[in-house]
C-alpha cells in the first residue's frame, strides 16, 4: 500500500541530514542573494526574508522534534502504521 501512495520508509538520520543540509543551503543562497550587488532591496525587505526562512527552518525542525518524540512513545511493531499517517508532515 505504501508504494502504491508513492511513499517509502527513510531512515530517521538522513531524514535529520536532509533537513539539515536543506536548511544549510536555503541560508547560504539567501545570504549570497541579500549580498549581491544587484540586489537593490531595502534593509527591511532583507529582514522579512531571513525572517521568513526562520519560520519555516523551524516548522521543519519542529516536525522532525515531533516525529523523534513519537518514535521514543510507540514500540516498533505499532511504529510503521504511524509513519504512514505522518507523512503529511514531510510535504
Amino acid at each position: 500500500m505504501a508504494a502504491e501512495l508513492g511513499q517509502q520508509t527513510v531512515e530517521f538520520s538522513a531524514l535529520v541530514r536532509r533537513a539539515a543540509e536543506d536548511s544549510y543551503l536555503a541560508l547560504k543562497e539567501l545570504v549570497e542573494r541579500s549580498r549581491a550587488p544587484e540586489d537593490q532591496r531595502s534593509d527591511s525587505a532583507k529582514k522579512i526574508d531571513l525572517l521568513k526562512f526562520i519560520a519555516e527552518a523551524r516548522q521543519w525542525m519542529l516536525r522532525i522534534h515531533v516525529l523523534a518524540k513519537l518514535c521514543q512513545q510507540i514500540s516498533p511493531p505499532l511504529l510503521r502504521p504511524f509513519m504512514i499517517v505522518f507523512t503529511w508532515f514531510f510535504r
